[in-house]
């Protein structure tokens, strides 16, 4: 999957728009997608060339397709091509110097996906250099579309990597300008990345250049500062992490078990704390750059840059991996290390974490899990009775692109879609009914997921949510441990076509006492944040939208987390709001108060 994309356009990106009756009119604003003429990027750093040219052939493909392309303000030989979509496609690439010598070529053979292709390198051959250069194509998609309606109407970019997941970017990577016409929105230079498009204005675009020619002021207008660092939250039982834009770690919150990878000399409730963000200590010689974070119980895990797993707090307890019996600060971050069947080490992408367990996945699309082991939570096949601090293979057989764990039971998601779940089904947290398997395929057994694939999916202590191929979010389970079984459910809807760009789900306190109801919330994709209270005594409703706290429109939710006692999410302002209890500073304000709020109020900068 690619990551941390830099994105080089001329754009509208993000701003908010204001236009008048003028503009308007009877034209209705509705959100469209740019169409994608250019489905590749392409990049070549060689020494010594000035341009190359990329030839597609096919068996479908006639004589074949033909690209020339230069070198830009970087020396980087880079542009934007279409190979028609099929297999077996043969792309030949031949680099030439200043003179028009053909000086490196080579040529690899590749599937073209349909919708999005997977970053893929051509090595060259030429020259005498002891690292030959290699030519870089792939692509992700980038929709935008003018939404809202009369006075009120903005631009909104979404970015999907090659799985058609949502990519986090910055508005610093944007490069912002007020045209007087409307300019061609270019393909991206890689920055890690691939964004390939070509824009040709809508009437929607129209409209508001009719608004710009005929209003004595701009109609486009930037209402906001982008100030803060933080692309992604998580929420443990009394502390929160987060990795910035430049992919560091800062934690905050209860430090009693060493969970924010930091010695702190504050104290909160007798307990080792920090009330503002701390970056975490990494060993000495390391990447220290993260690409996924979990935060659960009193520990914390992320996985790096380099695809390593980490965990740190709790030392001894084998959700955090091997102890170092005492010969590592509680603080320290703790490498697990991962080796696959055949004796690979295991090179991981994402990761989540409970109380008593953590999984993660590989970019090979296997998981791996370790910790407790006492209702199968650890995957299938397994002999191990109590657990294991050794990150242990799951073997089913299947590949996953992602996956998530509660308390006694962990789920993943097939690359086709299909559902997995495996451990503790007391709760109905598995199936959403009664089942003896402990590990099993649930599409067929949950309301709304018959007959569908899932698209996202999260687990609590006691319960796991899906969203669906129809943006259906369905949840089961029951909302505690601690409750009768008649608070189980076969599975409910928690929101009909939330669209959604992150999803959580874990018991909480609401307000109304420790584990006596699950929280679960959600962002989707038109920037809200939407979340509900599972108590034990009623049946669960729908999920609510959360008020947003700032008046500019051009700010919207982006990503969510929720704790034990905690919830927070993120903004496209790139801060953090939370809510619940600041008990142990888990707000990361410099404060904290044993009052409980129920709406998120309280933003974290840094």
């Amino acid at each position: 999957m690619i990551r941390n994309p830099s994105i080089c356009l001329l754009a509208f990106a993000g701003a908010a728009l204001s236009a008048g009756s003028a503009s308007a009119g009877s034209i209705p604003f509705k959100s469209e997608t740019f169409p994608l003429e250019r489905n590749l990027a392409f990049e070549l750093d060689a020494p010594g060339a000035v341009r190359a040219n990329v030839e597609v052939f096919g068996r479908d493909l006639g004589e074949g397709t033909k690209f020339e392309l230069a070198t830009d303000e970087h020396g980087l030989i880079t542009g934007g091509i279409y190979v028609p979509p099929g297999e077996g496609r043969q792309v030949t690439v031949i680099a030439f110097d200043a003179k028009g010598s053909a000086i490196y070529k080579g040529e690899t053979l590749i599937d073209i996906s349909k919708e999005l292709t997977p970053e893929f390198d051509v090595p060259l051959t030429g020259g005498e250099l002891k690292d030959p250069p290699q030519a870089r194509f792939g692509s992700q998609l980038l929709t935008a579309g003018i939404v809202g309606a009369g006075d009120l109407i903005k631009v909104q970019l979404t970015l999907k990597d090659p799985l058609g997941n949502n990519v986090p970017y910055s508005p610093d990577d944007l490069f912002w300008e007020l045209p007087d016409g409307f300019p061609e929105i270019k393909y991206s230079c890689f920055g890690d990345a691939a964004c390939i498009l070509e824009w040709k204005p809508t009437l929607e675009q129209q409209a508001i250049y009719f608004c710009l020619q005929i209003r004595p002021r701009a109609c486009v207008s930037s209402m906001h500062d982008f100030t803060g660092p933080y692309r992604f939250v998580a929420t443990g039982r009394a502390h929160t992490c987060a990795i910035t834009k430049d992919d560091d770690i800062f934690c905050w919150g209860n430090n009693w078990t060493g969970q924010l990878g930091a010695p702190t000399t504050r104290t909160c409730q007798l307990s080792d704390c920090s009330l503002v963000p701390i970056a975490i200590q990494c060993p000495s010689g390391e990447v220290c750059k993260f690409r996924a974070l979990a935060a659960g119980g009193d520990h914390t895990c992320a996985v790096d840059t380099a695809g390593k797993a980490w965990c740190w707090g709790e030392d001894g307890t084998y959700a955090t991996g091997e102890s170092s019996l005492g010969k590592l600060p509680k603080f320290a971050l703790r490498q697990v290390p991962a080796w696959t069947p055949l004796g690979a080490r295991a090179d991981f992408v994402a990761i989540d974490t409970n109380i008593g367990h953590t999984c993660a996945l590989t970019a090979a699309q296997d998981v791996f899990c370790w910790g407790g082991n006492y209702k199968g939570e650890l995957g299938w096949p397994s002999s191990i009775n109590q657990g294991t601090p050794l990150a242990t293979m799951v073997q089913s057989g299947n590949k996953y692109k992602s996956v998530v764990t509660g308390d006694l039971h962990s789920c993943a998601i097939q690359v086709n879609g299909l559902l997995d779940c495996w451990g503790d089904n007391g709760a109905f947290q598995l199936t959403g009914n009664t089942n003896p398997a402990l590990f099993i395929t649930v599409n067929s057994k949950i309301p709304l997921l018959t007959g569908k694939t899932v698209t996202r999916v999260a687990a609590g202590q006691t319960s796991t949510c899906a969203e669906n191929s129809d943006n259906n979010t369905v949840c089961w389970g029951k909302p505690s441990r601690n409750v009768s079984n008649t608070a189980r459910s076969p599975g409910f809807v928690a929101l009909a076509a939330s669209s959604a760009t992150s999803l959580a789900t874990e018991v909480d306190d609401c307000g109304l006492g420790y584990q006596n109801c699950a929280q679960t919330c959600l962002t989707d994709g038109s920037g809200d944040l939407l979340c509900r209270n599972w108590v034990a005594s009623a049946v669960p409703g729908p999920l609510g939208k959360m008020k947003k706290p700032w008046t500019d429109f051009g700010i919207d939710y982006t990503q969510t987390d929720v704790g034990p006692t905690h919830a927070c999410a993120v903004t496209s302002n790139f801060d953090i709001w939370c809510w619940g209890m600041n008990d142990f500073g888990q707000f990361g304000t410099g404060v904290f108060s044993s009052t409980d709020t129920f709406e998120p109020k309280v933003r974290t900068n840094h």
